[in-house]
């Protein structure tokens, strides 16, 4: 995927900040990519730590936590846990904040027969509104993951693997990646909401306004003729 260069400038900042920012304020005109683009497109994990496992740093106000891998992948049955917080505040959907609080993170990284595994669980509150009705809403979600990472790869366009090639592993962008990708892209207070009247605006789910909807847009006419073939 070809990346247009106004939104290649936001790779400057490392970290979730970089996430975010290349994701964008708004979902709704962002490029979804995984882990392993986002690196590339951002330069690479940057410069190593030895000295903490994992590592907390604070990039414009937004924690970054790398966890140092290097050590398990030179030996086997070793394991790591690892937990933390990611702030995706910034991360917008129609002009509203998605998250409500921090994103808790909490996981482990083992190595299985030479194999690094990764598998971790994020939880957090979604604040949305429903795309029907407007209705504010906040839902606690749970999700979880894994990946197997790697030092290098013989294919570039490979996304089974994570790709760690210093041997550090960038958590916070791993998982502003892994949840972006799994948020819906519809969001609604329930299945069978009615939505807003077309003439009042009146949400039609606390019962009906008595407005006369049989009339039709003109300039509609051509979608309707097209949503019927």
């Amino acid at each position: 995927m070809r990346v247009p260069f106004a939104r290649r400038w936001f790779c400057v900042h490392r970290g979730v900040r970089t996430a975010v920012k290349f994701y964008g304020e708004d979902l709704d005109r962002q490029y979804k990519i995984g882990y392993n683009k986002l690196r590339d497109i951002c330069g690479g994990s940057g410069s190593k730590s030895a000295n903490a496992v994992p590592e907390y740093r604070t990039l414009n106000g937004v924690c970054s936590m790398k966890v140092d891998l290097s050590e398990l992948f030179d030996n086997p049955g070793r394991a790591q846990d690892f937990s933390g917080e990611v702030d995706l505040a910034d991360v917008k959907r129609h002009g509203d904040r998605l998250f409500e609080g921090p994103v808790r993170i909490a996981g482990r990284a083992q190595n299985r027969a030479g194999i690094v595994s990764i598998g971790y669980q994020a939880d957090f509150v979604l604040g949305a509104v429903c795309d029907r009705c407007l209705t504010p809403l906040s839902r606690p979600q749970h999700l979880e993951f894994t990946h197997t990472a790697v030092l290098s790869l013989n294919r570039e366009d490979n996304d089974e693997y994570i790709v760690v090639s210093d041997g550090q592993l960038d958590l916070a962008e791993l998982a502003t990646a892994d949840i972006l990708l799994e948020l819906p892209t519809s969001v609604l207070c329930v299945e069978s909401c009615k939505g807003l009247c077309p003439v009042c605006g009146a949400n039609l789910n606390e019962g009906d306004c008595g407005c006369d909807r049989s009339q039709r847009d003109p300039r509609l006419d051509k979608l309707r003729e097209l949503l019927d073939e």
